[in-house]
C-alpha cells in the first residue's frame, strides 16, 4: 500500500482505503463524511473517482486552521 494518494498522506491500516472504497462504489451521488479524515486522502480518492459530495473532518485540521462558523 503506498504511504500516499496523490501526495496527501495515508495513516491508517493496509488496505482500508481500498476495502471502504470498494464497498462505496463509484459515481452515485452519495453524501459521505470522512471522519477522521487525517490529511485528506481517502476524499480526494472518492472525489477523484466521481464522488461530488465527499467531506473531510478531522480534529488536528480543526485546531490547526481554527474552526469557522457556519
Amino acid at each position: 500500500m503506498p504511504n500516499s494518494y496523490n501526495g496527501i498522506p495515508i495513516n491508517c491500516a493496509k488496505n482500508t482505503h481500498e476495502v471502504v472504497f470498494g464497498l462505496i462504489g463509484k459515481g452515485h451521488d452519495a453524501r459521505i463524511v470522512d471522519v477522521p479524515s487525517g490529511a485528506g486522502a481517502f476524499t480526494a480518492r472518492l472525489k477523484d473517482n466521481g464522488l461530488e459530495h465527499a467531506f473531510a473532518i478531522d480534529v488536528e485540521n480543526l485546531l490547526a486552521f481554527g474552526c469557522r462558523e457556519a
